[in-house]
């Protein structure tokens, strides 16, 4: 799986305006786009997709905690959501 092909551009497009470079803009005081601040935070746990919360809030039904935000009216695809955790599933490199 390509990072740079496949999955950087779903993150880009769904998660870095609130988890990325723009610390005016940072949410959570979490980082996405730096993998070992993600690590860090839990957000991704490289081979283990179910106990990464970044997998676990996109994947959640609860509109409080869903990601992205259905205000940012962004969802994320079945087709990106599997791509992320396949991802993850195969270390997140």
């Amino acid at each position: 799986m390509s990072y740079n092909f496949e999955v950087r551009p779903v993150l880009a497009a769904k998660c870095f305006s609130c988890h990325g470079v723009d610390a005016g803009n940072r949410k959570a005081k979490l980082r996405l786009d730096v993998r070992e601040e993600a690590i860090a935070k839990k957000a991704i746990i490289p081979g283990d997709p179910q106990a990464s919360s970044v997998i676990e809030r996109i994947f959640t039904k609860d509109a409080d905690d869903v990601m992205p935000p259905e205000d940012r009216h962004q969802p994320m695809t079945t087709t990106e959501k599997e791509l992320l955790k396949q991802w993850i599933k195969q270390g997140a490199k």
